[in-house]
């Protein structure tokens, strides 16, 4: 139950979902009440401007990202764990996926099981669908691992978790099963304090590796207060991982 709802309500949290609402709630009380429905209003656009802006996407995503910037490749590692979302998993068929915004995680998996041969990897995420089943992410990003060359022997499979709490379940499940010291966990860089804070309330320390930073690095610039379609997709995934800490601290999923 809970995950339906969290997922309900991330979608009642977006910015472009809140400014509709707030358009709405002017154009249905703009006549009876117009001075309250157009601060609504103009509430609604300021919103919206913010978070479509590079300057207001940095705002919220400096503060998540900022812990693991510049950290060195882990030097060694027994086990590599990767969290899913890098697949646009609707889109995705075995032998010919479709890489999402976050597919970095995938690919840096890959690079560093290359030149870290002795580690094991674990594929974590089944599907975070509430209707589609079918496929889950881990098993094809499997395949697609050996087809890119990473022994089928070294590769498990975590096909059941459909969130971070799950992945670190499953995770450390398997990790129980195939032995290793040293623990890296490779996601996007907004989600490795959550994905941290769930993996050691289960008991189990890893090194991050994050990847997929989305902050521009000090980059924006004048036209950082230009609205960008783009950005409101990062800023809409940092809200929702705030909301992500939150839920999982008051739930006690995270240390």
């Amino acid at each position: 139950m809970f995950f339906v709802l969290s997922k309900l309500l991330g979608y009642l949290i977006f910015p472009l979902t809140l400014a509709l609402l707030g358009l709405v709630v002017f154009w249905l009380r703009s006549r009876r009440r117009p001075k309250p429905a157009w601060r609504l209003f103009w509430a609604a656009v300021v919103v919206l401007w913010f978070c479509s802006c590079p300057w207001g996407t940095d705002v919220l995503l400096l503060p998540l990202e900022r812990p693991f910037t510049n950290a060195p490749e882990p030097a060694t590692a027994d086990v590599i764990i990767v969290l899913g979302g890098a697949l646009d998993l609707v889109r995705s068929e075995p032998g010919r996926l479709e890489y999402g915004p976050s597919s970095d995680r995938f690919m840096y998996a890959v690079l560093l099981a290359r030149r870290l041969p002795q580690a094991k990897i674990i594929f974590s995420g089944g599907t975070a669908s509430l209707v589609d089943h079918a496929k889950t992410e881990a098993s094809l990003l499997k395949g697609e691992a050996i087809r890119l060359g990473i022994e089928p022997e070294r590769i498990y499979v975590d096909d059941a978790s459909r969130n971070t709490r799950e992945n670190a379940i499953e995770s450390k499940r398997i990790l129980e099963q195939i032995g290793g010291q040293s623990v890296v966990v490779i996601t996007t860089a907004f989600h490795m304090r959550r994905s941290l804070g769930c993996l050691r309330k289960v008991g189990m320390e890893a090194t991050p590796y994050a990847v997929d930073f989305r902050n521009h690095r000090g980059g924006a610039n004048l036209f950082g207060w230009v609205p960008q379609a783009d950005q409101l997709v990062d800023s809409t995934a940092a809200i929702r991982e705030y909301v992500g800490l939150v839920m999982y601290r008051l739930k006690g999923w995270a240390s």
